[in-house]
């Protein structure tokens, strides 16, 4: 196992009826009383939440701003937008409600706020997120985890760059979690969140550490309560159980807490975050598409057979036989791309409304080019991007 230093300070107030408290939660996180809300503004299932939020807030003596038309590959223009609002009204928290684009938003917001320069700076490589306003969130949706992540990711929308920063300070003080905000979520939306889940997981049970038992257990259990309990979310939307599961595996899958000595792949979500900000396609919808096919990947390097035909085992049920490896591995494969489509999502490019081989000539050579070091391994050169987004044009 590798050393590790590791800290979370959120502190998750999880169950029904968790964001009438929001208001009591915000005031121990700042002296200030001036909240400022972020949110898309158009998700009807968000509305009866954010009234919650408001109302609990305003109790507690908060004067309440908010921010609106967040969008999926949450946009710059409008983080800037927010940092102004921030400052102009001098807010001293600032609260993402909804899923990761809202909350991604939110602490883009409050590190924007604490620095002098541009904000894209932070995201750009030219500065280090080195303070924020303090930061809470209202997950509604199960699938980034950013609740508890120390990471915001953001498109650029001039040169449609998707970047992230990453920071403790990034970590919200607090994140409610009510299983029930999720049961009017479209079905689409749960099931991009499940494939979000599962690709979070996969980043690092691919990684290249082998001696990390107790990590993939954990890994492993995450990955089959999606499996097991995303079906039952989207056949009853209103099971309490199946929704309180996926919402936290979504918050574990992402809190890092299973990774820790640990190495990172995280190939599949550098890809999928340079197709979210070219094409503005669903983060999960083109990590069902791609995990497949890195996981493929996983089998080319030594000893990668074997990782996968544990997966297949202790994930997709594949009855186990250590005398063919390889042909596990390939069942297993088989039956994640067969979970994911009975999801409702898509397994090629095509399916997304990308021509890859129209688009091929512009696209080889611009993802493949990240510097991985410290915890994170596998950078792939363009000859292998080019390999996997083939393998999966469709």
């Amino acid at each position: 196992m590798r050393s590790f230093d590791y800290a979370n300070h959120t502190e998750l107030v999880f169950g029904r009826g968790a964001i009438s408290g929001i208001g009591e939660h915000a005031a121990a996180a700042t002296d200030g009383r001036c909240a400022l809300l972020v949110h898309s503004g158009r998700s009807a299932w968000e509305r009866p939440w954010l009234e919650q939020a408001r109302d609990s807030l305003s109790e507690s003596g908060f004067q309440v701003v908010e921010l609106t038309g967040v969008v999926p590959n949450p946009r710059l223009s409008l983080v800037r937008q927010g940092v102004g609002l921030a400052r102009e009204a001098g807010a001293s928290i600032v609260i993402g409600v909804g899923g990761g684009s809202a909350i991604d938003t939110a602490k883009a917001v409050a590190a924007g706020a604490a620095y002098e320069g541009d904000v894209w700076d932070l995201f750009s490589g030219e500065a280090e997120v080195e303070g924020c306003l303090p930061i809470g969130a209202v997950a509604t949706i199960a699938a980034s985890g950013a609740e508890s992540s120390k990471y915001s990711v953001i498109t650029n929308d001039d040169t449609l760059e998707k970047l992230g920063a990453g920071a403790p300070c990034l970590r919200p003080l607090f994140a409610i979690m009510d299983p029930e905000s999720t049961f009017t979520l479209p079905a689409y939306q749960t099931a991009c969140g499940a494939a979000d889940i599962m690709a979070h997981a996969m980043d690092t049970y691919f990684g290249d550490t082998r001696e990390a038992f107790l990590q993939h257990e954990l890994l492993e259990g995450i990955m089959r309560t999606v499996v097991r309990y995303a079906p039952v979310a989207l056949a009853e939307p209103e099971d309490y159980e199946a929704r309180a599961q996926l919402m936290l595996a979504g918050t574990f899958a992402m809190g890092q807490q299973l990774g820790v000595g640990h190495s990172t792949n995280l190939a599949p979500h550098e890809i999928g975050e340079f197709l979210g900000g070219v094409y503005d396609v669903t983060h999960g919808a083109v990590l069902a598409v791609l995990e497949p096919a890195c996981i493929r990947e996983v089998m080319r390097e030594k000893g990668g057979v074997g990782r996968v035909a544990r997966f297949a085992a202790n994930v997709m049920d594949v009855p186990c036989d250590p005398e063919d490896t390889h042909r596990m591995a390939e069942e297993g494969l088989a039956r994640l791309r067969a979970f994911l489509c009975e999801l409702g999502l898509p397994q090629t490019l095509r399916e997304l409304g990308i021509d890859y081989a129209a688009d091929r000539d512009r696209l080889y050579g611009k993802v493949g080019t990240w510097d991985a070091d410290g915890d994170v391994y596998q950078r792939y050169d363009a000859e292998t991007v080019d390999r996997i987004l083939s393998s999966v044009a469709g």
